[in-house]
This record gives structure tokens, sequence and C-alpha cells, in this order.
């Protein structure tokens, strides 16, 4: 009579030493194309250009657009005249007033101002001898004002050491303001006030259209 073999049980069956040794490759194989896999796409997300085209920010109900286009001269007024020469769906354009955290928050993350590492006009500016700020869209109100927005770097003005504030530079001297701009320090991104004399090549235009 013939004896039947019963079949290993799960804690008698091993794997022959080549067995191992194929299942040892297979996974450092499939590991290595994941973190392949995981780095191209990495590189790829790293490497893609950051928007210049105009994007909605439902929370103003106006569309934002940078420019890289302001030199000879790269002063705010000379920004201030070329985002008044835009348009964009029929709508002029102005230097960005960026008078809410969330407008301010959007503008980060979608025009990427923390990766950037530029120095850009907005639409805001001190007044010397009053002593007020002004957005393009509105009245001089004051910095202390707990109603407006208050985003500024520390010290709020960029200027020589020992200097008061940005209205001690010519420029601001002649034309009586000290215009404001986005910087980026140590990744994040504040407003600064400056001398009406810098010059920066990038601006952000914002199109007050109401709506998309």
């Amino acid at each position: 009579m013939s004896r039947k073999i019963a079949p290993l049980s799960g804690r008698h069956r091993q794997a022959s030493p080549l067995g191992k040794c194929l299942s040892g490759i297979g996974m450092v194989v499939y590991v290595a194309a994941a973190l392949v896999a995981f780095g191209c796409f990495s590189m790829v997300a790293a490497k893609e250009p950051l928007t210049r085209q105009p994007v909605y920010n439902p929370h103003s109900k106006s569309y934002f657009q940078i420019f890289s286009d302001n030199k000879h001269p790269g002063n705010w007024h000379a920004a201030r005249q070329r985002a008044r020469s835009k348009s964009y769906k029929g709508v002029l354009g102005r230097l960005a007033v960026v008078d809410s955290l969330e407008t301010h928050q959007f503008l980060v993350k979608t025009l990427g101002l923390n990766q950037r590492g530029i120095s850009t006009w907005i639409g805001l500016r001190y007044w010397c001898d009053g002593r007020m700020l002004q957005w393009e869209s509105g009245r001089p109100f004051s910095p202390s004002d707990p109603d407006h927005l208050r985003l500024w770097h520390i010290p709020w003005y960029r200027g020589e050491a020992g200097s008061k504030d940005a209205c001690e530079y010519t420029g601001s001297r002649r034309h009586g303001f000290a215009p404001v701009y986005y910087r980026t320090v140590g990744g994040i991104t504040r407003w600064q006030a400056v001398g009406a004399a810098k010059f920066f090549a990038d601006y952000i235009v914002e199109y007050p259209t109401g709506g998309e």
C-alpha cells in the first residue's frame, strides 16, 4: 500500500537559499524603482515654472499677475504707470492692493513669492509729511489703524544704519512718499518701505474685475 506524504505545514515549510536570494533582490529592485520614481517626481515638481498668467482670487474678486519688465527706470512710479497700461478682460490694471490676510496668503502661495526670492512692488505707499499710508484703491489711513492689515517686516523700512525711516532718502524727500514692496527674508514674505528712487524690476498687477 502506497504511503501518502502530507504537505508541509506553514511552520515547517522553508524557502530554499536561492528563493530567499531572489526574493531579496526583488524587494531591493522594487524599493530602488520607487525611490527613483519619487526622485524624478520631486525634480519635476521642483522645476515646474511658477505662473505668470493672471490668476483669480475669490476673496478680492480680482485677478493678479506678476511682471518683471520694470526697467529703465525700475522705481515704484514707473511700475505704477506700467500697471495702469495693462488690461485683462477689458479692465485696466493697477498695482496690487493687498488689504486682507486672505489676499496676502493667496499671492504668496499662487505667485510663489517666497520661492522667487525677489523684491516686488505693490500698490501701497507711505506719505512722509502726513505719516499716512495709502493703497491705490483708497484714502490715506494711519499706520496704527487696527482696521487695516499690517504685514511689516522688522524694521518696517529699508534704510541705512541710524536712519529713522525711508523718508530720509533723497528720492522720497523729492516725491513726498516712500513706496512699499514685498520682500522675503528667511522664507517670510512681508512688506517693507524703501526710498522712492529704489529700482525693482518685479511688480504685481491687479485687475479689479469684480468677479470671474
